[in-house]
C-alpha cells in the first residue's frame, strides 16, 4: 500500500510539473515518460487473493430477461477476469495513446484518475481507477471501470467493465450488427 502511495505522489507531481513542456498534436508529451496506473497488476493481484483463498466464486449470467447463476471454478474465474488486463494498456507503445486527468471528490473521499485516448482504433476507450484517499490510513483501489471496443466486419461489440476491489466484477456486452438494436449480456462475479 505505501508503494500505491508514492506512486499516487509521483503521478500528481508529473501532472504538475508538465504544464509548460511542449506537447505533441494528440496532447500527450513525446518526451515525458508515459506512466499509467498498472491496471493488469492490480488485477493479477486480486484473481491471486481469489485463488490463494479458495474462495466461493459465483457467476450470474444475464441474457435479455434470464438469469442464470452457478459456482465457477477458478480457471473460469481467471478466464473472465483477463478481460480487464487483455490487452494490457501499460504496453510500450499502447500507453502512449492515453492521456490521463484526475481529480480529488472531497464528498466520497477519493481520487480518480482517467485515462482516455482519441485514438479510434484502441480497443480500450476509457479507464478510470478510483482509490480511497485516506489522511492517516494507505490509499486503497475502491474500483476500475473500463470501457472496450472492438469491430468485427458489420458487428460492433462494446464492453463496460466494472472492478469493485475485493468484492466483484461486471462485464456488460452490448453486440450491435449494422443498425439493429444492440443484445446485451450481462455477466457478474462475486467472490466476497
Amino acid at each position: 500500500m505505501r508503494n500505491l502511495l508514492v506512486f499516487l505522489f509521483i503521478q500528481l507531481a508529473a501532472g504538475c510539473g508538465g504544464a509548460g513542456k511542449d506537447a505533441s498534436k494528440d496532447g500527450v508529451n513525446d518526451k515525458q515518460k508515459v506512466e499509467l496506473f498498472p491496471v493488469t497488476t492490480f488485477i493479477k493481484g486480486q484473481i491471486h487473493i481469489v485463488d490463494s483463498f479458495q474462495s466461493v466464486t459465483m457467476k450470474y449470467e444475464t441474457n435479455g430477461n434470464k438469469t442464470d447463476s452457478g459456482v465457477i471454478s477458478i480457471e473460469a474465474f481467471k478466464k473472465l477476469a483477463a478481460e480487464f488486463y487483455t490487452p494490457d494498456f501499460n504496453e510500450p507503445g499502447v500507453k502512449e495513446l492515453y492521456k490521463e486527468s484526475s481529480f480529488a471528490d472531497q464528498s466520497i473521499k477519493a481520487v480518480t484518475f482517467n485515462y482516455s485516448t482519441e485514438d479510434e482504433d484502441a480497443s480500450i476507450r476509457r479507464v478510470d481507477v478510483v482509490v480511497d484517499a485516506h489522511a492517516v490510513l494507505s490509499d486503497k483501489v475502491r474500483s476500475i471501470y473500463m470501457e472496450k471496443q472492438r469491430r468485427q466486419e458489420d458487428t460492433f461489440f462494446y464492453k463496460k467493465l466494472y472492478w469493485r476491489a475485493d468484492r466483484n466484477f461486471q462485464i456488460i456486452t452490448t453486440k450491435q450488427v449494422g443498425k439493429s438494436t444492440g443484445i446485451v449480456n450481462v455477466t457478474k462475479v462475486e467472490w466476497n
